[in-house]
């Protein structure tokens, strides 16, 4: 057993560091705080750009294995209308997991990996070295969740059985069962998922915010006379629903109301969904109305949080939502769907408003009544900043995962 005042060394291992996305940033607020207090943390990105979090490397060592130029792609492979670009993906993941395990030092006390693409690696790393993994589970681990683009369960396990996702759905169960500890950020979708689908128990924590980087800003509430200004955040993928808030502008466009969009966030990680979310912009004749920014520095995100009148977060099936406490932090009311790990901890009318997840029109309904009520939108703004400084911080968050990783090493907390 490890004395008191011995320095716990930490792996934090990720899949890519090269994007800018809430799980990124939980690993680099995570790997600081922990080497505030005295571990010894090392990041492991299997891709890494330096340009996109230039300050990581202060107090923490960061090694990869590619530069984030060369980070892949999503595609599709499809024969007869089955895609079967899983099955060379199975094989290229077995072989890159295994490079991953060899290439993560041997002297760690504990391994911490963030994302759905790396803790297969991560647990061969467990095999090799007997030490312990922590995963905390952002995202579901692709592959794990059933199709249900056909009707029949017959049709799906046909499919599935074509395309490999059963597979690899089998080849993720065995290896989530074999990790030591799976953290959740939210127990009505992740810790209910896990429990059904793995038979796992996870622990529940909640990630953390700079509330430094993140200030409230001077906006006042919608005067009139200019559009009202929603805001968005996050990596283009299927599940942040941006459709829903172009049906939401359209909404409003249709019934007068003067209203404007900007979204952040990359378009490249999928780009059949990014051309779906332009497209259906272009047919909903709200083109002028919206402005997709993609990659934004960290000094633009604030920026452009404390510039809008209210953040629209409407995805669905979302485990947490950094961006949605990023905005409050920033004084900006936040929309958010009920579809998201986020609303479970917020009151609706108080410090947020929550919609039902894939409705338009109640998000068109909210941004009204935040324009049309000026005490309403700044009661929120002020509760919503309060909130997040009393329970959305880094150091709680760290301090959390620190104790369950010293639990593990048999380290005092």
């Amino acid at each position: 057993m490890a004395q008191r005042g011995d320095t716990v060394k930490i792996g934090i291992l990720t899949w890519d560091l090269a994007l800018q996305g809430g799980t990124q940033r939980q690993i680099v607020e995570l790997a600081r705080q922990l080497s505030l207090v005295g571990d010894d943390v090392t990041i492991y990105a299997v891709y890494y750009d330096p340009s996109v979090y230039p300050g990581v490397r202060q107090g923490v060592n960061v090694r990869y294995l590619f530069p984030g130029a060369e980070l892949p792609r999503g595609s599709n492979r499809s024969f007869l209308g089955v895609n079967v670009g899983a099955f060379p993906l199975l094989y290229k993941e077995w072989r890159l997991s295994a490079k991953i395990a060899d290439w993560v030092e041997d002297r760690l006390d504990v391994l911490n990996v963030h994302d759905n693409y790396a803790f297969v690696a991560a647990v061969k790393w467990k095999r090799k070295t007997g030490k312990p993994v922590v995963w905390m589970m952002n995202d579901f681990p692709g592959g794990a969740i059933p199709s249900r683009r056909f009707r029949t369960r017959v049709m799906n396990v046909i499919f599935d059985l074509f395309n490999g996702k059963r597979w690899i759905r089998q080849w993720y169960r065995n290896s989530v069962r074999r990790i030591d500890r799976v953290v959740v950020l939210d127990d009505r979708i992740s810790r209910r998922y896990l429990e059904e689908q793995f038979q796992v128990r996870p622990v529940t924590i909640r990630s953390g915010l700079d509330l430094e980087k993140f200030r409230r800003g001077s906006r006042m509430p919608y005067p009139g006379g200019r559009p009202f200004a929603l805001v968005s955040n996050g990596i283009m993928l299927p599940h942040r629903r941006l459709e829903d808030i172009a049906e939401a502008v359209a909404i409003l466009a249709r019934e007068g109301f003067d209203v404007e969009w900007k979204h952040t966030g990359s378009d490249e990680l999928h780009p059949e969904y990014a051309r779906f979310v332009f497209g259906r912009v272009k047919d909903l004749g709200i083109a002028g109305r919206c402005n997709f920014l993609g990659k934004v520095s960290e000094q633009d995100l604030v920026e452009s949080y404390r510039s809008a009148d209210a953040l629209v977060f409407p995805n669905w099936p979302q485990t947490w939502g950094l961006a949605v406490f990023e905005a409050m932090a920033c004084g900006t009311p936040a929309i958010v769907s009920k579809g998201a790990g986020a609303s479970e901890v917020l009151t609706d009318g108080v410090d947020s408003l929550l919609v039902d997840p894939a409705r338009p029109d109640q998000i068109a309904a909210a941004v009204r009544k935040l324009a049309e009520s000026p005490d309403e939108w700044e009661r929120i703004s002020a509760a919503g900043r309060r909130f997040v400084e009393e329970n959305i911080r880094w150091d709680i968050y760290a301090k959390k995962m620190q104790d369950e990783m010293k639990a593990l090493c048999r380290f005092p907390a």
